[in-house]
C-alpha cells in the first residue's frame, strides 16, 4: 500500500506546522523618560571640553578591587565611569604639572 502524500501548501509543498500560536495580546509599554544629566564630578571633561572635541578609546588594567571602587563611586555620584576616570586623570595631571 503506498504512503499518503501531504497536501501541497504555499510553503513549497511542505505541510503547515500543526501548532499555530495564538495571537499576541497587546502589551502595555511604559513611557520612556529621559534620564537626568549626570552630576558633575570634580572637573568633568564634558564641562571643560569644547563641543567639537571627540573622544577615543583608551584601555588600561586595574585590579578588581579598584574597578569595583570606581564603578561604585560612579553609581553613587550618578556619573558614568568614563566621566569619573576623565575627571580623576585631569585633576591628577593638573596637580603633577604644577
Amino acid at each position: 500500500m503506498p504512503r499518503p502524500q501531504p497536501a501541497p501548501t504555499a510553503l513549497g509543498g511542505r505541510p503547515a506546522h500543526p501548532f499555530t500560536p495564538p495571537p499576541a495580546a497587546p502589551v502595555a509599554v511604559p513611557a520612556v523618560t529621559q534620564p537626568e544629566p549626570a552630576k558633575s564630578v570634580a572637573a568633568a571633561p564634558a564641562e571643560t571640553a569644547e563641543v567639537s572635541e571627540s573622544t577615543r578609546n583608551f584601555s588600561t588594567r586595574l585590579t578588581p578591587a579598584l574597578q569595583r571602587r570606581l564603578k561604585r563611586f560612579a553609581v553613587d555620584t550618578d556619573a558614568s565611569v568614563q566621566d569619573v576616570v576623565a575627571a580623576a586623570l585631569t585633576e591628577y595631571l593638573d596637580q603633577k604639572e604644577q
